[in-house]
């Protein structure tokens, strides 16, 4: 990671693609705001209570799934053997 916060983006432009996005973090403060604010703010009550306004942002298992099952193609549908001749560098941390 180059931070504090990274964020990797799934939308339908990239190689991996479920419409959604990826938080990531070392901080436990940060990480537990990040899930709080995406289960709408609730409470960890066996009640229905919501302390604040938030949306739901989480990936649904179906779309995680097919993410999932991307990833195993991963390594076919890198660009470099396609963009050797050109005046194109690639992600050095995409490498692998």
């Amino acid at each position: 990671m180059f931070g504090q916060y990274g964020v990797v983006s799934f939308n339908g432009n990239k190689i991996i693609t479920t419409s959604g996005g990826m938080l990531l973090t070392e901080e436990k403060t940060a990480l537990d705001k990040a899930f709080f604010c995406s289960s709408q703010a609730r409470e960890n009550v066996i009640w229905f209570q919501h302390n604040g306004i938030s949306y739901s942002y989480r990936m649904s298992n179906v779309v995680a799934g097919v993410g999932r099952g991307q990833m195993k193609h991963l390594k076919e549908r890198r660009y470099e053997e396609a963009f050797k001749d050109l005046l194109v560098m690639m992600n050095p941390v995409c490498r692998g």
